[in-house]
């Protein structure tokens, strides 16, 4: 499963779920299963909240051409703000529940588009919770291997 990570590239502390539901109304008005206007899967607030907007099965509207993938949005500016830890915790959280359901992929809307988002100062934390992904399966399998090899 590809997931795809984005900003607001708006205020952290003054963007709401409500503002983006709003924008997204007017500027496309495809309501979800869930009641919702926003184009992303999930919207993750200033505060940390996490927000299911699209069901897993519904094609998102926030990044041209790979729609079928989740979207996952973290409301701020940050080419100019740091993302706070609360966001970061839950947008850790929120990877990790989603690759106990499947094994994921994730990518950053600049990845597939001409844009800066999801900014430089969340770009960095993204990738860290790859790296660490990636170290974590690589302990797994030789976990399993050592494994393998003490029955022999």
């Amino acid at each position: 499963m590809l997931v795809i990570i984005h900003h607001s590239a708006t205020d952290k502390n003054r963007t709401t779920l409500k503002s983006i539901n709003n924008h997204h109304k007017k500027r496309w008005g495809v309501i979800s299963d869930l009641g919702y206007y926003v184009g992303y899967h999930f919207v993750i607030t200033g505060k940390g909240k996490i927000t299911q907007t699209r069901g897993f099965k519904e094609r998102g509207i926030h990044t041209a051409g790979k729609n079928d993938y989740i979207g996952i949005c973290i409301t701020g500016n940050f080419e100019e703000q740091e993302p706070n830890k609360t966001q970061i915790n839950s947008l850790y959280e929120l990877l990790d529940k989603i690759k106990e359901m499947s094994s994921i992929e994730v990518k950053q809307h600049k990845d597939f588009s001409a844009t800066l988002c999801p900014g430089k100062n969340l770009s960095d934390k993204i990738e860290i919770w790859v790296q660490l992904n990636k170290a974590s399966s690589l302990l797994q399998k030789i976990k399993e291997m050592i494994k393998k090899l003490l029955k022999k």
